[in-house]
């Protein structure tokens, strides 16, 4: 989701806010779902944004690992 999109969403959704403070050109949304256990799911995903992160490959990123914590909520 592109910038502009996000802020569409933003502006006529009742109750969204964006999921990071700053402005970033594009949003990634990623749902993942495993068998073997939300533990192992959730170590594998902090070590790749991680990895991403020191790559340069992305700026910023949230996990939401609870309702509470999901845009809108």
């Amino acid at each position: 989701m592109n910038a502009r999109q996000l802020e569409l969403v933003v502006e006529h959704v009742a109750d969204r806010r964006a999921p990071l403070e700053g402005a970033h050109d594009w949003h990634v949304l990623v749902v993942l779902a495993d068998t073997q256990g939300a533990a192992d799911m959730e170590a594998a995903l902090q070590a790749t944004l991680e990895e991403a992160v020191e790559a340069g490959l992305i700026e910023d990123a949230i996990v939401a690992n609870a309702p509470s914590r999901r845009c809108g909520a």
